[in-house]
């Protein structure tokens, strides 16, 4: 249990206060001046300016450390996603419910977001980016101030480098999690090739 805290000196500096205050109006009455309740006014002043110098520190302190880490979850939703999923955009949801789930448990704040050529805030599980385009990684590190970022995608790049070789700021880490088959399928296939060779025709 924490007792010495931003709470305990508030009420130990404010018990201090007070006993203070009562003291000097008691000296004050002892005096016959003039302007005795101007003089009390103008202590009471100086000290709660005092106090506030004091205690503030220690506020502003308990807040930082009661503020929850911030967390970026990128998600890519690609025609190539909609095709590893079967068009089940439940599966996206239910990633959704998990960080939920897992932010709650670690008092973390969740921030979700859409890979596109700019990365944006999600507002829907419609797949219908047209690009998929890592290289606003960097300004979206920049642009924001998260303890780490998550990358649902395939890794597929339709536009611009990938993501293994852009530079970006390491300080803050990018988890990377795979959406696709573990084994790649066979899309295309050759069945004939024609080649002309000096006027001649060969299949």
């Amino acid at each position: 249990m924490k007792i010495l805290g931003p709470l305990f000196f508030s009420i130990i500096i404010i018990i201090i206060y007070t006993y203070l205050l009562i003291k000097y109006w008691k000296l004050l009455n002892l005096r016959d001046l003039k302007y005795k309740k101007f003089l009390f006014i103008l202590r009471l002043v100086l000290l709660s300016l005092i106090i506030i110098l004091i205690i503030d520190p220690f506020i502003e302190k308990n807040l930082i450390e009661k503020k929850k880490p911030e967390v970026g979850i990128v998600f890519d939703l690609s025609e190539s996603i909609s095709k590893h999923l079967d068009g089940n955009i439940q599966v996206i949801e239910n990633v959704r419910k998990y960080f939920d789930k897992w932010a709650l448990e670690n008092n973390y704040l969740l921030n979700f977001y859409k890979l596109d050529e700019k990365i944006k805030f999600l507002k829907n599980y419609d797949i219908d980016a047209v690009n998929t385009s890592f290289m606003d990684i960097p300004g979206f590190i920049d642009r924001n101030n998260f303890r780490e970022i998550f990358l649902l995608t395939d890794g597929i790049a339709t536009s611009g480098k990938y993501i293994a070789d852009i530079n970006y700021d390491s300080s803050i880490p990018i988890n990377l999690i795979g959406i696709g088959p573990y084994n790649l399928k066979q899309d295309l296939k050759i069945e004939k090739v024609i080649l002309t060779i000096k006027n001649s025709l060969v299949v």
